[in-house]
């Protein structure tokens, strides 16, 4: 296997609120190899956002990376500085956030903050122009000549998120995080954008990781995926591996609850129960209250992420039995 791009080992995130301490992710640990696009899926508040910000130093001021590494082209990011964590975000690493209208300055122009990043970089300003144009054409905006000077609130919701793209590549990076990048835009749109995206990571070869709760979103424009829960990674796997040879009853409940074409009349089973609480560490299962194939074990004993096949992890004292399960209805 080639040195990953990203390797991130025991990642712990904590924030100190009036009420005690939230612990946000709870010793996540995955990779990611150059051009390669992986998924995070979970519901809300799994902590898949916040391990993703706190590795390039985005996290509020309450929050912090308790401990673990995180290193990006051998270099690990929870050592460095906040001023060397810029560099890299403008430099190797582009984000594109939820929300285009409160990423993006409302009182600058467009064309202004694309090309920001470029200027800081010594890049000499007729250049750093035409390069903003040309990325506003490969993203999709038509007369970027003239949409150069445009504010944010003159474009769509969707346009506006083709903009935070073409600003997230201004300088060539490396990685792209895409951070729900298809969130309040219908599903038409949602369409352009996830193509656009895979469109761009095969012609620039960048990684690309997507952080989602739409398990459709991942299995259509991802190569692995990443489940988390509770701040906890439950399983990682293949795309092909995931949908086929599930092997926690999370990310089964994940798919049952998913709509997807071709379903036809078979009924939408949401999972039962609610999250747990972050202000807890866990000392065995976190999805034991809400799982099927819970037992006594589940409940005293914290299952390990372990191999179940080759490139296929999963944090589930009866993951065998799990991918049996199914497997039988996948048949049936």
């Amino acid at each position: 296997m080639p040195t990953p791009l990203l390797e991130v080992n025991d990642l712990w995130v904590e924030f100190k609120r009036p009420g005690g301490i939230v612990h946000a992710v709870n010793g996540v640990s995955f990779s990611l190899q150059p051009g390669e696009s992986l998924g995070i899926v979970g519901e809300s508040g799994s902590g898949k956002s916040v391990a993703m910000l706190a590795l390039t130093g985005l996290i509020a001021r309450n929050g912090k990376i308790v401990r673990g590494e995180a290193l990006f082209d051998g270099e690990d990011l929870t050592r460095l500085s906040a001023h060397e964590l810029r560099e890299i975000r403008g430099r190797d690493i582009g984000m594109i956030f939820q929300d285009p209208m409160t990423s993006l300055n409302p009182i600058m122009r467009i064309g202004k903050q694309i090309t920001e990043g470029m200027l800081l970089r010594n890049y000499p300003p007729a250049q750093a122009k035409a390069r903003a144009t040309e990325l506003l054409r490969r993203v999709g905006i038509p007369n970027p000549e003239q949409r150069f000077n445009d504010y944010p609130f003159q474009f769509s919701g969707g346009m506006r998120q083709r903009v935070m793209i073409a600003l997230a590549l201004a300088l060539k990076p490396k990685l792209i995080i895409a951070d729900e990048p298809t969130t309040a835009l219908d599903v038409t749109i949602q369409d352009q954008v996830l193509t656009l995206l895979d469109e761009l990571r095969e012609e620039i070869g960048m990684a690309l990781i997507i952080i989602t709760h739409d398990f459709g979103v991942a299995t259509n424009h991802c190569d692995r995926i990443s489940v988390m829960y509770a701040g906890e990674l439950m399983e990682t796997a293949r795309v092909d591996q995931l949908i086929a040879r599930t092997a926690h009853p999370y990310s089964v409940g994940l798919l049952e609850s998913t709509m997807e074409i071709g379903h036809g009349k078979q009924p939408i089973q949401p999972i039962p129960g609610n999250p747990p609480s972050a202000m807890i560490v866990h000392k065995a299962c976190p999805f034991a209250p809400r799982c099927r194939f819970g037992t006594e074990q589940c409940f005293e004993q914290k299952p390990p992420l372990r191999r179940v096949e080759a490139g296929h992890l999963s944090a589930c004292h009866y993951a065998e039995e799990v991918m049996q399960h199914v497997a039988e209805q996948i048949h049936s």
